[in-house]
């Protein structure tokens, strides 16, 4: 069953790679821009990144979190229109599907990187 799972995410890591691929190309050809980038893929990390801020801070106070989904929304909203502004609207949804879809696990990564500093190496 776990090797299952391997698979399925590879396939989707395949797919979304494909479908991105697919996707700048298309934006290259007929607006020369591609939306999808180093750039947008951070910019698409923000919404997750205030989303668990809110859920880490509701205890301070009940509205961060209401206030963590509003500006994870908007920020969602000013990417989807800035990458609208550049190309259209089908393709800046498009690009905010697979943003959305690549943020989260992005975000992981980064997070789960990072170096650690009790860690020696000796020969």
């Amino acid at each position: 069953m776990e090797i299952s799972i391997v698979a399925g995410a590879i396939a989707l890591i395949v797919f979304l790679v494909w479908l991105s691929k697919k996707l700048n190309f298309y934006s290259m050809e007929t607006y020369h821009y591609a939306p999808i980038g180093l750039g947008t893929i951070v910019l698409g990390m923000i919404p997750f990144i205030l989303i668990i801020a809110g859920f880490i801070l509701q205890d301070k106070s009940p509205e961060n979190l209401q206030m963590a989904l509003l500006f994870a929304s908007l920020s969602i909203m000013g990417l989807f229109g800035w990458i609208a502004n550049q190309s259209s609207w089908k393709v800046a949804l498009g690009a905010i599907v697979i943003l959305l879809i690549v943020g989260l696990p992005s975000l992981l990564v980064l997070f789960l990187s990072g170096s650690d500093e009790d860690y020696y190496y000796y020969d």
